[in-house]
């Protein structure tokens, strides 16, 4: 059982990986939910009975994590208070990338 796990877990890691801008393939929501999807395929097999609901994997796909009180919950940023900064200007929602760049008329 543990080896389908660990087979899911590295197809799933592929799926996601940076190495796909490499090949110039875009990476979607719809592309994570498969991997995720995937994920828990996988637990349910190896798990039918359900894993314990404190245990961190099941909550992860309950979609109930608490991460209050542990150091992941340091990495979270808040909807709305995170920005994308690039080449020294910070992105505003507002406004599109020809603003900063300017347009390719190549």
């Amino acid at each position: 059982m543990a080896e389908v796990i660990m087979k899911t877990i590295t197809d799933a890691k592929e799926g996601v990986s940076n190495k796909l801008a490499d090949a110039n393939k875009i990476l979607t929501l719809k592309d994570v939910q498969e991997n995720f999807d995937k994920l828990k395929g996988a637990i349910m097999i190896v798990y039918p009975m359900k894993l314990p609901p404190y245990d961190p994997v099941q909550t992860e796909i309950d979609g109930c994590e608490d991460l209050s009180g542990t150091q992941a919950s340091l990495d979270v940023i808040e909807k709305g208070k995170g920005s994308l900064w690039w080449a020294g200007k910070e992105f505003m929602p507002e406004k599109t990338l020809e603003d900063y760049i300017g347009k390719n008329e190549k």
